[in-house]
């Protein structure tokens, strides 16, 4: 019974590797950057299918921490999230404009904030946001469905983190 169990975290582990040493040989235009990993969820206990989405195109990306791995990015990611504070947001042309003025007004220059598109990590149609803090990308979406999302990724190759 005992090996039974242990299969399967075996092979979870090897797809794993697997995965991490596909993407390792990939290069991203920049020398410095290190190569995409397998990442975790950011919130697995609440995962609604969107730990999926959020790993969508981490072979793109650069490796970042996960929240909770460091105390200074967790500060600077939770001033960002503060920005939106309260406000009820969902994925309509309007809330695009609401949070894209919310971050310029709080002086956060390197953002972007649209509707996803299928390229990108949520759902196509939701409201996606990215302020860039350093070389991490602080993340968060309203999806269609009006579920919010947090989330750390790394930059893509050209050095942004949503495409424009």
């Amino acid at each position: 019974m005992r090996l039974i169990r242990f299969v399967p975290a075996v092979l979870f582990m090897a797809f794993a590797a697997a995965c991490a040493e596909a993407t390792a040989g990939s290069t991203t235009g920049s020398a410095t950057a290190k190569s995409p990993r397998w990442t975790t969820c950011a919130d697995p206990a609440n995962d609604d299918g969107h730990c999926d989405m959020e790993r969508k195109d981490v072979h793109r990306r650069t490796v970042v921490p996960a929240i909770g791995q460091d105390e200074r990015l967790d500060e600077a990611a939770a001033a960002v999230h503060n920005v939106l504070g309260g406000t009820r947001l969902s994925a309509t042309p309007e809330d695009v404009v609401t949070v894209r003025q919310a971050f310029t007004t709080a002086g956060y220059a390197d953002h972007r904030v649209r509707l996803a598109r299928d390229t990108d990590p949520t759902v196509t149609g939701s409201l996606i946001y990215a302020v860039k803090v350093g070389d991490v990308c602080v993340m968060g979406d309203v999806t269609p469905s009006d579920r919010f999302h947090e989330w750390y990724a790394g930059v893509l190759p050209d050095g942004n983190c949503l495409a424009p």
